[in-house]
Parts: structure tokens; C-alpha cells; sequence
């Protein structure tokens, strides 16, 4: 979601990209890291919208959200787990969601698409892993009680609840070693901005050798 304080003087997307580049240079953009999906958020929108931002990295999430709560940046972007419940009370202003629909938990919100970027989209996800020596057996059995644990209805709806989905569900598993690499990011133009890295850069990062349990 992309997340302003609630004194912020605009209230779309395509307001705030007029806001921004009338005010260049002026707006910051609170982040929990260097190169992880809010960093790349930003980055991706200022190039593809041509407005700049100046990045501010914090140890976190949380201690980014209190800094735009308390009005001290500008704007973030952050998953729904984590501020969902502050854009429903009405201490954080959403502009949008960054996903390529709209979400059906809050379908009143656009996505940044749609509200005046065509083509953004950055979606995370979440994966299970095993190290790469991992019996075949082992994987087969996690990912076999993977399986009966998320058809449970009342998993479903904990997870929707916070605007959470299920994708990639399989009825068997490929034991085989994977490279996730070129699932990490569909946007390179923007990766090496700012300082973000490259995929595939640190192979420590990029999941190769490992064994996908939950795909």
C-alpha cells in the first residue's frame, strides 16, 4: 500500500505525483531497508511516474510506520499486515494498493495502476524453504501437510483478513533444486537505484540450491 501521513495535502495518486513534482526534491520516503520491496516501491514510482524522493532507511518496519504517524516523513509503502489497521482508523492515509487488482478486502482502495501509473505492480510473497540436501521424502511430507493446512477455511480467512492470498498451489511438489532467482524481481530498470542491489547479485539472496517445499 502506499501510505501518507493524513496532513499529507493530497488525496490520489495522481495528486500526489502533481504535489511531488511541483515540490522537487522535497518529499521523503520511509523505508525498512535498503533493496527489500518498500525500497523498490519507491523507486519504481519515481522513475515511472518522474518525481523524486529522497529515500530514508530504518531499522524496520515499525519504526518507519511511527515516523510517517507522527508525520515526520512523508510516505511509505508497506505490506497490509502491518498497516492495514492504521489506514482503516484513519491515522494513515492510503493511496492505493500496489498489486495488479484491486483487493477484495479493501476493494475501495485503486491500485497505483489504475489511479495513474499504468503498469505499476510489486507484489511480495512468501515462500517455505528447505536447505538444499533436504531428503526428497521430507519436502514431500511438509509439503503435503502444507497443502491440508491451507485449504482449512479458518486459515483462509485469517489470512484474507489482512489482505493476505494464496497462489501457486500445486497438487504435487517438484523435489527437484530450484533457482528463485528470477521470481525475486520483475522490475531490474529499478533495482539498481539508490543503492538497491541487483538480483542475483549476492547469491545468498537469490535462493538458489534450495528446495521448495510450499510453491
Amino acid at each position: 500500500m502506499l501510505l501518507v501521513n493524513p496532513a499529507f495535502p493530497t488525496k490520489t495518486v495522481a495528486e500526489f505525483i502533481a504535489y511531488a513534482k511541483a515540490n522537487p526534491g522535497k518529499l521523503n520516503m520511509a523505508s525498512s531497508g535498503t533493496g527489500n520491496l518498500a525500497h523498490l516501491s519507491g523507486e519504481l514510482l519515481k522513475r515511472a511516474a518522474g518525481i523524486e524522493m529522497t529515500h530514508i532507511v530504518y531499522r524496520g518496519a515499525g519504526p518507519a510506520l511511527a515516523d510517517v504517524l507522527a508525520g515526520q516523513v512523508d510516505l511509505m509503502f508497506a505490506s497490509m499486515v502491518s498497516s492495514l489497521h492504521h489506514a482503516k482508523s484513519g491515522k494513515l492515509k492510503a493511496l492505493a494498493v500496489t498489486s495488479p487488482k484491486r483487493s477484495s478486502v479493501v476493494p475501495e482502495y485503486p491500485t497505483v495502476s489504475e489511479a495513474g501509473v499504468p503498469g505499476f505492480e510489486m507484489v511480495g510473497y512468501f515462500g517455505l524453504l528447505a536447505p538444499a540436501n533436504t531428503p526428497a521424502m521430507v519436502v514431500k511430507t511438509v509439503h503435503q501437510a502444507v497443502q491440508r493446512a491451507i485449504k482449512r477455511r479458518d486459515f483462509i480467512e485469517r489470512i484474507s483478513a489482512d489482505g493476505l492470498g494464496l497462489f501457486g498451489r500445486r497438487s504435487d511438489v517438484d523435489i527437484e533444486q530450484c533457482d528463485l532467482r528470477a521470481g525475486l524481481c520483475e522490475c531490474p530498470r529499478c533495482c539498481c537505484t539508490d543503492g538497491a542491489a541487483s538480483p542475483g547479485d549476492d547469491g545468498d539472496l537469490t535462493g538458489k540450491g534450495q528446495r521448495l517445499a510450499l510453491a
